[in-house]
């Protein structure tokens, strides 16, 4: 049996050949479809100084650290995507609230979310008696005011409340001092003057 010979150009043609069948005939590598861009949503942080704080977008959440001055959600969005920015969990002893938190992202990535945290202000009130008028200030928190109607009285964790009678000078009669713990629930504390 004689085989049939081959030569150099038979080769290059059957090579050629084989080459142009397996991209499809030309017409480069991209078969008409675009690469989608993609977008992130953040934006800044101020007076966050606790830990713990989560911040959600649906299901996406980040966490900054204590201290942290901005937020980037870890997932790119595409253009035309509603977002919601919100609070899940607050830091430890602080309120953070969130302004420019929803939108829809267009043809940029979102930066203009706020989040501003300050220390998580309580109510207290006294238990022997509602005592309404009387000035309070509180410590170091600088809290002052005057019990309502209800003897109730703000104050941050850590501050001691000093509690007087009168405005100014000699007329002024000091009633005492408290240094309430913050609620753990949130619900206001009662206390009784000593």
């Amino acid at each position: 049996m004689t085989r049939p010979r081959i030569g150099v150009r038979s080769t290059a043609v059957v090579v050629l050949l084989c080459s142009l069948s397996g991209c499809g005939g030309g017409g480069g590598g991209n078969s008409g479809g675009t690469t989608a861009t993609t977008y992130t949503i953040g934006g800044t942080i101020s007076g966050l100084s606790a830990s713990g704080l989560v911040l959600a977008n649906g299901s996406q959440t980040v966490s900054p650290a204590s201290g942290a001055t901005s937020f980037t959600f870890p997932t790119a969005v595409d253009s035309g995507t509603n977002y919601s920015v919100t609070v899940s969990t607050q830091p430890s002893g602080q309120t953070c609230t969130v302004t420019n938190g929803s939108g829809t992202v267009s043809s940029a990535s979102v930066t203009s979310v706020a989040v501003s945290c300050a220390a998580t202000t309580y109510s207290g009130a006294f238990i022997d008696a509602p005592a309404q008028g009387l000035t309070y200030s509180a410590s170091p928190s600088g809290l002052t005011g005057t019990t309502d109607a209800s003897g109730a009285f703000r104050f941050q964790a850590g501050d001691t409340v000093t509690f007087s009678l009168g405005v100014g000078g000699s007329n002024v009669l000091n009633l005492g001092s408290v240094a309430p713990a913050a609620p753990s629930s949130g619900t206001a504390e009662l206390f009784v003057l000593t």
